[in-house]
């Protein structure tokens, strides 16, 4: 859904789900080797509100926050890692000619359960034991055994470069 507020500025939230059959994942099998394996179904569910504006000298303004939450179906005890649960980006691009924009932006990344070493299983898949990750709300430090999985703190990126109209950066 897009609504717009004046002549220059939108606003757009979205809501979605998504049954995945076949949901893939990392496993390491040895120490800095993994391969993807089939979890099964899954279900993830989210929304992501944005705003955008057409500012005055040629600048264009963009954010978008989205929330994440992915469930195993068929294995409800096999946490699913790697992926954010909130993500946060935000551009501003200045477009001094027809083809060419000047753009910088940032992102955030957070609540992505990680695993802080690979776990070694002969090939099995390995579930973590009960309570290795932190609850929500933990406000200590984890203690995680190699191989179990623990919140991430997040990760903070940003890109600043010439972009041209299709895209493609120069």
């Amino acid at each position: 859904m897009t609504h717009l507020l004046g002549r220059r500025t939108f606003v757009e939230a979205a809501l979605f789900r998504s049954d995945v059959s076949n949901s893939t994942q990392r496993f390491f099998v040895q120490p800095n080797v993994f391969q993807l394996r089939n979890l099964g179904e899954a279900r993830f569910l989210g929304g992501e509100p944005g705003l955008g504006s057409a500012l005055p000298g040629r600048l264009n303004f963009e954010a978008n926050y989205t929330c994440l939450s992915r469930r195993n179906m068929t294995n409800p005890g096999l946490l699913m890692i790697d992926t954010p649960r909130h993500k946060i980006y935000s551009a501003l691009a200045w477009q001094p000619a027809p083809r060419v924009s000047l753009v910088a932006d940032l992102g955030y990344e957070g609540g992505a359960s990680t695993r802080t070493t690979p776990a070694v299983s002969g090939g099995r898949a390995i579930t973590p034991p009960p309570g290795s990750a932190a609850p929500s709300g933990f406000r200590g430090k984890p203690t995680c055994k190699p191989g179990c999985t623990t919140p991430s703190t997040g990760t903070i990126s940003w890109w600043t470069g010439i972009r041209r109209r299709d895209g493609r950066s120069m």
